[in-house]
């Protein structure tokens, strides 16, 4: 399948010579689409430009739908069922369990259930009554402007930084 090398460009050095075996993909995201449409009729969708759709699926049971295009430059709408539909970028989620900490799994289906993590500091094996500090001590980007390492950033000031402001006239 095509799709798993979206957003990559392949090539290959045959005997000596580069070779572009691949092309660059550009995948995007369509929502709306009727629940058990096929990869064939996803891939019927006309674009509206000149991108050319090099690989189509669905996201699991849902009504979106992940498409692959050709190029780096895709449109903003295709045309899917009749009527034109948004291209969003796709952003490919990661899953994190909140039972152990690490990555590549749900709660649900964790391989360490007898682990427990904390959820504020993500000390391994807190006990019931453990002193949380997550921010208590250090610098910390999340803290006011007066701590050490804070953003600087005027848009991030907090509530009490409000003063800090000139006051409109």
């Amino acid at each position: 399948m095509l799709f798993a090398a979206a957003c990559s460009e392949t090539t290959s050095r045959a005997s000596g010579s580069s070779e572009n075996v691949g092309r660059s993909l550009t995948a995007r995201v369509i929502h709306g689409i009727d629940q058990g449409t096929t990869q064939e009729q996803l891939s019927n969708t006309k674009a509206t430009t000149e991108p050319r759709i090099i690989d189509a699926r669905m996201l699991g049971a849902s009504t979106s739908a992940v498409i692959a295009f050709e190029g780096p430059h895709v449109p903003f709408y295709i045309k899917a069922y009749g009527h034109f539909t948004r291209c969003r970028p796709y952003r490919q989620t990661v899953q994190c369990c909140s039972r152990c900490g690490e990555l590549g799994h749900r709660r649900v289906v964790c391989p360490n259930p007898d682990t427990s993590t904390c959820a504020q500091c993500h000390a391994k094996d807190p006990a019931p009554d453990h002193d949380c500090t997550p921010c208590g001590s250090g610098p910390s980007p999340s803290k006011g402007i007066d701590t050490p390492g804070a953003i600087s950033n005027g848009l991030r000031l907090g509530k009490h930084h409000d003063s800090a402001l000139p006051k409109p006239r």
